[in-house]
């Protein structure tokens, strides 16, 4: 491993392991589908949630994820109604996504009742709009994640001014 991606090792693993198991509650045998498999974040979080027995839908825009990299591979296009089909129209119970922008909009319609959406970042250049109905019609929960270590939650400011 050169002392590049050395370096990166900490904060992409960590980053995973708190979206998935801390903020996302991720159980063995719950279907996951996770965005940005490609990145390094998202790399780790694919191996994250097959080492914990989820079973794994990845998405890939590129074409460039190998079929070892998740127990599904799938394209951003109709993602929801392929994640159904998958699940019996259940639906994935964690979304994790690393991208944002359209695709979110997707996820959401891609997750199971009481499912729930993680957001660490928005590769995508793009800060999704979430219609609070298809939250509320879902009951669904979206979940953000923020692990820099530069600023402890407790010390936080919230964009929201409380």
């Amino acid at each position: 491993m050169d002392d590049l991606t050395a370096a990166g090792f900490p904060v992409s693993y960590a980053t995973a392991h708190v979206s998935l198991l801390h903020r996302g509650g991720l159980q063995p045998g719950e279907t996951v589908v996770i965005t940005g498999g490609t990145g390094n974040v998202g790399e780790a979080a694919l191996q994250i949630a097959q080492a914990v027995g989820a079973r794994v839908i990845a998405v890939d825009r590129s074409g460039t994820l190998t079929p070892a990299a998740a127990d599904h591979v799938l394209p951003p296009e109709g993602l929801a109604d392929a994640v159904r089909s998958l699940t019996g129209q259940r639906g994935a119970d964690l979304v994790l996504d690393l991208v944002g922008g359209d695709l979110t909009r997707e996820l959401i319609a891609a997750l199971a009742w009481e499912g729930r959406l993680v957001t660490t970042g928005f590769a995508s250049g793009a800060i999704p709009a979430v219609s609070l109905l298809d939250v509320l019609v879902g009951n669904i929960a979206i979940i953000g994640t923020r692990t820099s270590p530069a600023m402890p939650a407790a010390t936080s400011p919230s964009p929201c001014g409380r």
